[in-house]
């Protein structure tokens, strides 16, 4: 406890109406590469031709970049820095969920370093190269989920080699992000539940991890005790701004967690399903392996999902913490996921189980006890079994 680092460096604009302030606050260049995904959605609900606006009256140009996927992949990147590049950008924007926003971070560490994407990785086919710094970012998210609002992540899938993993570097944490909860009303149902388990997950592994400190562990316990009060009225009445605003707190305190902690073997799990089947939502593939994954570190943490159960107002024990899990599942209709509609089958949960060790190695290495690759399977076929 007396030993940690705290460096969260982003400037947060929060709550209702704060889209607005874009048109007057310092931006940190004159010309801007917008990523949105592929499906228009931010064109349709006109967020785009607002921030594009906002962004006018400010005296900066926009381009935009609209090819991203829910699963955002490297060639994506390098089409992105493409664009960015023709056009002399001087900073991205990520409008929409973590898909965008991870491109626009990555996208700015491409633009000011050169070279490619997945120079800057890890994984198996990853250089490491050093990053020197990025392109500043700006972050306006739509979506309560990833964390990637203010942590120094951008997760991107090399599809070619089923790897799906972190660039991590202090350069990519956002200058500016805005969390404006209107722009959440018409979030679907389904969107608004699996991305709320992912900020469920981020706080909750952060909080039994191996590098835990009073920081993330203070942000863990708030943002968990957020999610269940508020997700299952988001998940309900996606008009209802109160939880809307309660879940965009948690998953920015959850983004705290991951900039200061670490996700474990759960989220190893879920970016193998994801790199090996990249239509699955993140959040679905951590629902699904979810309760698994807890009764096993309920042998080795049990009084820290005993400290969550009691945030939660369940019984403070370990299986008061599972009994939670299963009943937020239950409240979002997440409880009984159609797994095979993304093709994942439980006859190769030693391959998915040897994927998540071969690609994301440093999250199983934040257990706080190792879970053998064995053991690993075995959580992956009860969880797609039962």
């Amino acid at each position: 406890m007396s030993n940690f680092n705290y460096y969260i460096p982003c400037k947060i604009l929060f709550g209702c109406g704060k889209l607005n302030e874009l048109a007057t606050i310092p931006l940190p260049g004159k010309k801007a590469l917008i990523c949105i995904t592929a499906d228009q959605v931010m064109r349709k609900m006109g967020y785009l031709d607002r921030v594009v606006d906002l962004f006018r009256q400010n005296g900066v140009e926009s381009v935009v970049f609209d090819e991203v996927q829910p699963n955002p992949t490297s060639k994506g990147v390098m089409r992105a820095a493409e664009l960015g590049r023709k056009e002399h950008c001087d900073f991205t924007v990520g409008l929409g969920g973590g898909s965008s926003i991870d491109t626009a971070k990555a996208t700015a560490v491409v633009l000011k370093n050169g070279g490619d994407v997945w120079d800057y990785m890890g994984g198996i086919t990853g250089k490491l190269a050093a990053v020197n710094g990025a392109l500043p970012i700006i972050v306006i998210s739509t979506t309560s989920g990833t964390g990637s609002e203010v942590n120094p992540f951008a997760v991107i899938t090399k599809e070619e080699t089923f790897e799906k993993i972190d660039l991590g570097s202090e350069n990519v944490y956002p200058t500016i992000t805005v969390v404006d909860p209107e722009l959440q009303r018409t979030v679907p149902k389904s969107l608004t539940a699996f991305q709320g388990m992912d900020v469920l997950f981020h706080s909750a592994e952060g909080y039994i991890c191996n590098c835990t400190t009073p920081y993330s562990d203070m942000y863990a316990l708030e943002s968990i005790r957020l999610v269940a009060k508020y997700l299952p009225r988001a998940y309900q009445n996606g008009e209802d701004m109160e939880a809307r605003e309660g879940m965009c707190l948690a998953n920015i305190l959850a983004g705290m967690v991951e900039s200061t902690a670490a996700s474990t073997s759960e989220h190893a799990i879920g970016h193998s399903f994801g790199a090996m089947h990249p239509g699955i939502p993140h959040g679905a593939a951590l629902s699904l392996v979810c309760v698994e994954c807890f009764r096993y570190y309920a042998k080795w943490v049990p009084e820290r999902l005993a400290a969550m159960a009691a945030a939660v107002h369940y019984p403070e024990t370990a299986q008061g913490f599972i009994d939670f899990l299963q009943d937020l599942l239950k409240a979002v209709e997440a409880d009984k996921i159609d797994y095979t509609r993304w093709g994942l089958d439980p006859a190769r949960a030693l391959e998915y189980a040897q994927n998540s060790y071969d690609v994301t190695q440093c999250l199983h290495d934040a257990d706080v006890h190792p879970v053998p690759l064995e053991d690993c399977a075995e959580i992956i076929r009860k969880s797609l079994t039962r």
